[in-house]
C-alpha cells in the first residue's frame, strides 16, 4: 500500500519538475515569437501535475481506507507512513498552487505588453497621418 502511495507521490514531484522546467523561460529576457509556444508548454505541464497530484491524493485517501481493515499492527505502520505521503502530497500541492498562481501572473504582464504594444503602434500610426 504504501509502495503504491509512494510511487504516485513520485510522479506527482516528477510532473512537478516537468513544469519548473517549462517556467525557466519565463525567468530571464524572452523571445517575443516565442511567448505564445513556451507559455502553451507551461499550461500543458502544468495541467499535467495538476492531474497527477489529484489522482495521487485519490489513490492515497482509497488506500487510507483499506489501512483500516488491516490488523491492528499492520493498521497503525501504514497509516503512519500514509500520512507522512499525504503530508508530502501537501507540500507539492503548496509548489504547484505557487506555480500556477506565478502562470496567471505572467499571462496577465504578457496581455499589458501586447496591449501596450499595440497601443504604441496606434499612437504612431496617428502621428504619422
Amino acid at each position: 500500500i504504501v509502495k503504491d502511495s509512494a510511487s504516485r507521490v513520485n510522479d506527482v514531484d516528477e510532473a512537478i519538475k516537468k513544469m519548473q522546467k517549462a517556467e525557466e523561460p519565463f525567468n530571464g529576457d524572452i523571445e517575443p515569437e516565442k511567448v505564445s509556444e513556451n507559455l502553451s508548454n507551461l499550461e500543458l505541464a502544468t495541467q499535467a501535475a495538476t492531474q497527477a497530484l489529484s489522482g495521487a491524493k485519490t489513490f492515497v485517501g482509497v488506500k487510507k481506507l483499506a489501512c483500516k481493515r488491516l490488523a491492528e499492527g499492520s493498521k497503525k505502520s501504514a497509516e503512519e507512513q500514509l500520512s507522512s505521503v499525504v503530508a508530502r502530497l501537501d507540500e507539492l500541492a503548496k509548489t504547484l498552487a505557487a506555480s500556477k498562481k506565478a502562470m496567471q501572473e505572467r499571462k496577465q504582464d504578457l496581455v499589458k505588453k501586447e496591449v501596450e504594444g499595440k497601443v504604441l503602434e496606434a499612437e504612431k500610426k496617428l502621428q504619422a497621418s
